[in-house]
């Protein structure tokens, strides 16, 4: 059970963080339209630990580490990120014990 509160936990600290990557945003230097561009090195610090915690929990061949991996393999702009993020999210969510989960069940 410590096991779990503490991926649970692990979880839960990497969608914080991954609001502080959202919280870089920046327009692009060039004038051209396009999506927001993030500051890389807390991106890639972010990207390669939920890539690492997705293995880890769900296993390489998982549906949530394709997915994160396929939005993240293009460039490192916003809106890609944004999702993963909501990705990850559900990812915890899914993770949960069976009882966390009774009340969203029809």
């Amino acid at each position: 059970m410590e096991c779990k509160e503490e991926i649970r936990r692990y979880f839960d600290e990497l969608i914080a963080l991954g609001e502080l990557v959202l919280a870089t945003k920046q327009s692009p230097d060039t004038p051209a339209i396009g999506d927001f561009v993030l500051e890389p090195r807390i991106t890639y610090v972010w990207v390669t630990h939920v890539q690492n915690l997705l293995v880890k929990v769900f296993g390489a061949e998982s549906a949530y580490y394709e997915n994160f991996s396929y939005l993240i393999g293009r460039e490192l702009t916003f809106m890609p990120m944004l999702r993963a993020q909501e990705l990850l999210k559900s990812a915890r969510d899914s993770f949960l014990p069976e009882s966390s989960v009774q009340g969203y069940q029809t």
